[in-house]
């Protein structure tokens, strides 16, 4: 007996067998889908997805508000590698000058590099304006203090980053636990705090939900474990996803020679 698709297809229509297959399908592969979702196979493939998107978008315009001062191999070639604090009290000094509105020190420096470290911790205590990083001290992280003028203040903030496998970074992180407990606040939050003037990480419980905090009139929604292409991820703290607008482009940039030569 010859085989023949269109024989086939006619005895499942007139038997009624071709929906009920259909749906059975149907059901399989979304149960598989479903599976695979929350096995996290998926989660390569729809992380690849949103950073397509992301990439999409359009870059924002500059933003006038922010400049970047940029170390560069230059300027380490000609004020030494560390840079001593004398060179980073004079970029304080430039720019409080300036007047910068805040200042944001991206750099560790928990260990005094001299010359000039009284002009540094001199510089730090007449400028209030600045804010300095350090890196949270976790379970799995000993931690980097910031200057000592600063540590146990609102003018430190750690820049801990959150990395996705393959070294990407799509989230960002509001507040965190160190190992002793204690509360610490990012960089970005407190730079941005001290920008607008407060003494506090202007931090609110939203009305959304009691779970998800507020910062000044935005809601921002605390990542949960399956959000987006996320299937189980530790998201401990309060993590939430970064929104990428045309970076780097978007701030204007100088190097730390050329601010310290008034150019």
């Amino acid at each position: 007996m010859k085989f023949s698709l269109p024989r086939v297809f006619a005895r499942l229509f007139t038997r009624g067998e071709v929906f009920p297959t259909a749906a059975a399908i149907t059901a399989a592969c979304i149960l598989l889908v479903i599976a695979g979702r929350i096995a996290g196979v998926l989660q390569p493939l729809e992380l690849l997805l949103y950073d397509a998107t992301m990439r999409l978008r359009p870059a924002g315009p500059v933003d006038d508000r922010v400049v970047v001062i940029a170390e560069t191999e230059a300027d380490l070639q000609r004020f030494g590698h560390p840079l001593p604090d004398r060179i980073l009290a004079q970029a304080i000094e430039l720019l409080a000058a300036a007047p910068a509105r805040t200042i944001g020190v991206d750099k560790y420096r928990d260990i005094p590099v001299q010359p000039g470290s009284e002009e540094l911790a001199s510089a730090l205590e007449r400028h209030q304006r600045v804010v300095w990083i350090m890196k949270a001290a976790t379970a799995k992280e000993p931690g980097v203090p910031a200057p000592a003028p600063l540590r146990g203040t609102l003018r430190t903030g750690f820049n801990d980053l959150v990395t996705d496998p393959g070294g990407v970074i799509r989230r960002g992180l509001i507040y965190l636990e160190d190992r002793s407990g204690d509360t610490l606040y990012s960089f970005p939050l407190l730079l941005a705090a001290n920008y607008l003037g407060r003494s506090d990480p202007m931090l609110e419980r939203s009305p959304e939900r009691e779970d998800w905090v507020r910062v000044g009139k935005t809601t921002v929604p605390a990542l949960e474990p399956d959000d987006g292409g996320y299937a189980g991820v530790d998201t401990a703290g309060y993590q939430f996803l970064l929104d990428y607008r045309g970076m780097p482009g978007m701030f204007r940039r100088f190097t730390l020679g050329e601010l310290l030569d008034r150019r």
